[in-house]
């Protein structure tokens, strides 16, 4: 664990907020190199808006779910909203599904497809992600569940210093691959509009739902000690995904 990246005098930066920046900062440069690459580019004074707007509802969303999820002290709306604009605990999908709702009501006003949103913002989001789980790993957060001293993926982590999964890295890695791949094949002409939103986001909902199974924090449940919040949200989206997909695609053949 290295949950403070650097010390400079008195003034202490933390490694997760800053290879969260860092992930916003790449995922924006791959949103734009995305956009470029499309027959008929969206406007990027467009897209840059609808980054900074998705980018300030998901770190207010995954705020708000943290709060409710992990900090179950902070009551009453007055309180839970100042906690929303301070530091502390956040949550992947709180900040997916805000940015995502923030992101419709976007497209919807500025009369945007939201298919070829979904397809510039899904694979820039992993490569975002890439970064934020190499963050949640140097601070301690999101750790794995505890394996035997002699595991090879096992690496000494987090509470008491026990060996854990290190489940941020291999997140990490998958967001990584699986960006770019979705990236790659953006470019390709053989998909349609929305193939490539909606193969990422049912892509990690399946992945999201089996790596729980190796994490130790606590998250929440829905079914308790067998369906994880995380796991939930997963199981919906795959599920929307599944249904959504094939009738749009059908309807535009």
């Amino acid at each position: 664990m290295r949950p403070i990246l650097l010390t400079i005098g008195s003034l202490q930066i933390p490694s997760w907020h800053v290879f969260y920046a860092i992930g916003a900062i790449v995922a924006f440069y791959a949103l734009i190199r995305s956009n470029r690459s499309l027959d008929a580019p969206i406007p990027e004074r467009i897209l840059s808006t609808l980054f900074v707007v998705t980018y300030i509802s998901g770190f207010l969303g995954s705020r708000l779910l943290s709060i409710i999820i992990e900090q179950p002290e902070i009551d009453g709306l007055t309180h839970i909203v100042s906690a929303m604009f301070s530091f502390g605990p956040m949550t992947f999908f709180g900040g997916a599904i805000s940015a995502f709702v923030v992101g419709i009501i976007f497209v919807f006003l500025r009369k945007l497809s939201l298919l070829r949103i979904l397809d510039l913002s899904i694979p820039s989001g992993f490569i975002g992600l890439f970064f934020g789980r190499i963050g949640c790993f140097l601070n301690g957060c999101c750790y794995g569940v505890p394996i035997r001293q002699n595991f090879r993926l096992g690496i000494q982590q987090s509470i008491l210093e026990i060996t854990r999964v290190p489940v941020q890295l291999i997140e990490s890695i998958f967001a990584g691959l699986f960006g770019v791949v979705l990236i790659i094949a953006l470019s390709s002409k053989r998909w349609k509009a929305g193939d490539i939103g909606f193969l990422g986001i049912f892509g990690y909902s399946a992945f999201r739902f089996v790596i729980e199974f190796y994490r130790d924090d606590y998250r929440g449940w829905v079914l308790q000690n067998l369906l994880s919040t995380s796991q939930f949200i997963s199981l919906v989206a795959a599920v929307i995904v599944t249904i959504a997909w094939p009738l749009i695609r059908f309807k535009k053949s």
